[in-house]
């Protein structure tokens, strides 16, 4: 949620990091209530960095269960 892309940026990377692990972890990350909203957010920013790496935590997230998807 924060405004500022230098912190937006890496925080996403981490996100994206950690659903990449075991599914409890993205089932910890899906369980944030903040967490779609604000990934939505992210999905339709104007800076492309931020659009390709909410993409990629989509996609890691897509992997771990057909639930998800």
């Amino acid at each position: 949620g924060h405004y500022d892309s230098k912190v937006q940026t890496p925080a996403l990377r981490i996100v994206g990091n950690i659903v990449t692990g075991e599914s409890y972890h993205t089932q910890i990350v899906m369980n944030c209530p903040l967490f779609l909203p604000l990934l939505l957010q992210l999905l339709s920013s104007e800076r492309k960095v931020l659009c390709l790496e909410a993409c990629w935590t989509v996609s890691n997230i897509m992997v771990d269960s057909v639930e998800y998807i």
